[in-house]
């Protein structure tokens, strides 16, 4: 009687359909890596836009509370509180450090807010700085990888503080006073075109084209222009060095519609997210922004008023007045009176 021998060879995979399977494999994740990058932004555009939505809210809370929508910055002739000696007097501080209270970041506000060791947001030294060059959540958006750190390389001459990813939208165009020394009554500061002025509290009645139809504040970031760095797109929520002077340094807390949405200029509001932005209105909502948005670039330039000659009211009324007839709808809607109110956008 025969011996039968089973023989269990194992059959090894080939060349070629090792390479098929790699192929298969590397087809999914091909596949696959667009889906999971849109839902990782997804999620961080949606933490953007709770920031937002906080914010705006502490707007709200620091105007319920002062009858006006908070400064671009404070002067030397602005107190906090409005008894406190001239020693405490709190020059430069930003819009954003005012509206700390009520936006739930007390812890902060307090200790920043005591003493004369902060009466200057220029003169920071010690727990005081460090504490300013901590990054505060809500103030940062998830999408924007530049570092806190490489933003304040930026601003050399002013105050260095956390990255902000949010700056307060001051109209159409730049305008400042030529001198240092101008106060809050200037008409420099009552011409601003936009939902946030130079140093002077704007009551919302002001804003007569329509709160849901006016920028609050909007994003900054997002990749820059040739020959601009991408670190000098964000801004810093400490404050800045001229509060009313609308120099350079006033980037870092507020922004224009002169140029057009993610034109990559500095002085321009943008974003990392895809498509545009971010923007709170002057009811508080919050709206995208598409980037193609109707815009005109340059539309208006950079106003400059003369404290030596302020001409009364007439002078102001005349930067005003440059607001009027802009035609495209991203400018109308960083102007409080500008007569329009676009239907959609």
């Amino acid at each position: 009687m025969g011996t039968k021998h089973r023989t269990n060879a194992t059959r090894a995979f080939t060349l070629v359909e090792l390479l098929v399977v790699i192929a298969i494999i590397g087809t999914l994740v091909g596949l696959l890596l667009p889906a999971v990058q849109a839902a990782r932004e997804s999620s961080r555009r949606s933490a953007c836009s709770n920031n937002v939505k906080q914010i705006a809210l502490g707007v709200h809370g620091y105007a319920d509370a002062k009858k006006v929508l908070p400064p671009q910055a404070s002067a030397d002739d602005m107190l906090l509180p409005a008894t406190a000696p001239a020693a405490d007097k709190r020059k430069g501080w930003g819009w954003t450090f005012l509206i700390m209270p009520y936006a739930e970041q007390s812890a902060i506000y307090d200790v920043l807010a005591t003493g004369t060791a902060t009466a200057n947001v220029t003169a920071l030294s010690g727990a005081h700085l460090d504490l300013v060059r901590t990054p505060v959540p809500m103030f940062l958006c998830p999408s924007c990888r530049v570092l806190p750190a490489d933003v304040e390389a930026q601003y050399t001459s002013g105050p260095k503080s956390g990255k902000c990813n949010y700056a307060a939208c001051t109209g159409p165009a730049n305008i400042g006073c030529s001198n240092f020394t101008a106060n809050t009554a200037g008409p420099c500061s009552a011409a601003s075109l936009g939902a946030i002025r130079k140093a002077r509290g704007r009551p919302l009645r002001e804003i007569t084209d329509g709160l849901s139809k006016t920028f609050l504040f909007g994003e900054v970031g997002g990749k820059a222009a040739v020959g601009v760095s991408d670190n000098k797109m964000p801004g810093l929520w400490a404050g800045t060095y001229y509060p009313i002077y609308d120099g350079a340094l006033s980037l870092s807390i507020s922004r224009t519609t002169r140029y057009k949405l993610n034109s990559g200029d500095s002085s321009a509001f943008g974003s990392s997210h895809p498509d545009g932005a971010q923007f709170a209105m002057c009811d508080g909502s919050t709206r995208f922004i598409n980037s193609m948005i109707a815009s005109t670039d340059n539309v208006i330039g950079f106003k400059t008023i003369s404290p030596s000659n302020f001409g009364g009211d007439a002078q102001a009324t005349t930067v005003q007045n440059q607001a009027q007839g802009l035609t495209a709808v991203y400018q109308q809607l960083s102007s409080v009176a500008d007569g329009t109110s676009p239907a959609d956008f």
